[in-house]
């Protein structure tokens, strides 16, 4: 799948899923981090500045450690909730990936963070 990441600078950055995955793991292996440009508009989550994220047709805002969440299939049940309600034809947090009952990840590739 085609996934596009869209800062406050209009730079689109381009990646397929395991690509974007291996370059959000840099933030937690001490490479260098990727760059995503400045934040702009609010996260559909947290209402902090985010990211415009574009998978499968769909668009939604993120902050950089949601979107880091959503890419290791590890967002917090609360998380998942408000990202569901906002937009869920989302095709990374599908029933492959969370239980649609109780918002659990099912297939984390990190440990899933407390709720904030």
């Amino acid at each position: 799948m085609n996934i596009e990441i869209e800062g406050a600078d209009g730079k689109l950055r381009r990646f397929d899923d395991d690509a974007l995955l291996v370059a959000m793991a840099g933030d937690y292996t001490g490479h260098k981090p990727l760059d995503l440009g400045e934040p702009g508009p609010a996260s559909v989550i947290s209402g902090e500045p985010g990211y415009r994220y574009r998978s499968g047709g769909v668009e939604v805002v993120l902050t950089r450690r949601e979107l880091q969440h959503l890419v290791f299939h590890a967002l917090p049940v609360a998380w998942y909730q408000r990202l569901k309600s906002a937009c869920p034809e989302l095709p990374e947090i599908g029933a492959t990936f969370y239980d649609a009952n109780s918002g659990r990840a099912l297939q984390p590739k990190v440990k899933v963070p407390r709720e904030d």
